[in-house]
């Protein structure tokens, strides 16, 4: 999917919590997330003229796909990261691995 094409699709999330999980071409995990408005936070990536750092740069460049998982709440969509970042096998995802799992 193209930039463009992926804020669509990002636009017409819900505004409820959740996690996120950004993938590439390949298929592979590229970044896990969690959003107390998925609606906001997944747009914010793929919208033109938000400008990013680096990281985050590199990991919209080679964004292709996205997943959402719709939580009741914030606390659930955390959990649910949590285990999502930890059920992940080491190496699959570029951009998160080693910063998100070491906050929980």
């Amino acid at each position: 999917m193209t930039k463009a094409e992926l804020y669509q699709k990002a636009c017409m999330l819900p505004l409820l919590p959740g996690v996120y999980i950004i993938r590439d071409k390949s298929d592979t995990i590229i970044y896990i997330g969690k959003a107390k408005r998925l609606r906001i936070r997944v747009s914010q990536y793929f919208r033109e003229g938000v400008p990013h750092d680096n990281k985050v740069s590199q990991m919209i460049a080679h964004a292709y796909a996205f997943d959402v998982i719709v939580c009741q709440s914030e606390f659930e969509a955390l959990v649910l990261e949590a285990s999502q970042i930890k059920a992940t096998p080491p190496g699959t995802t570029s951009c998160s691995r080693t910063t998100r799992a070491t906050a929980m």
